[in-house]
């Protein structure tokens, strides 16, 4: 199970994109034993329901994408006075409070991927089952008629046709 949500790397230099990519997350894809939607099969086991992605894997897709390098200036302060790169920024505040404020402002906006990935906005993202986008793609078929919002599942191409297989044989 999967989510992905396309986006375009902007060429600010040259105004215009440069190539498509996909952001993703792969996901189990079922619930618990104890959810509704669960059943007994015939081997007296329990199966949990399939749920696909949930709205809370959305989220810490968002959030991992999206993450700041430093989480507070003390955070950045600490990594500056374990390198021997940079200025003493201890200086700095007393002599040039502007430019110490500046630095830390910057570093506060700094994220751990590159501004063409952490500036992603997945709110429009859905999921798809890689197999069921690999069989859409053999039969020439869109693959965004695979796909489904996240929160909600439909059951795969391939369990569908398993299903009508072995309902044909009863």
């Amino acid at each position: 199970m999967a989510f992905m949500l396309p986006c375009g790397i902007f060429d600010y230099k040259n105004k215009e994109n440069q190539y498509t990519g996909m952001i993703g997350c792969g996901v189990y894809g079922w619930g618990n034993e104890d959810e509704p939607g669960a059943y007994e099969t015939e081997f007296g086991n329990i199966m949990p329901p399939f749920v696909g992605v949930r709205p809370s894997s959305k989220q810490f897709l968002q959030d991992w994408i999206s993450e700041k390098e430093y989480k507070t200036p003390e955070d950045f302060l600490q990594w500056i006075e374990t390198t021997d790169c940079g200025p003493d920024y201890a200086e700095w505040k007393e002599k040039y409070p502007k430019a110490y404020e500046e630095a830390i402002t910057d570093a506060m906006k700094s994220t751990v991927f590159e501004k063409h990935i952490s500036s992603v906005d997945i709110e429009g993202a859905t999921r798809f089952n890689q197999g069921d986008a690999y069989i859409a793609r053999l039969l020439h078929e869109d693959a965004k008629n695979v796909t489904t919002e996240i929160g909600e599942a439909n059951q795969t191409l391939m369990s569908q046709a398993i299903e009508a297989i072995t309902d044909d044989k009863k």
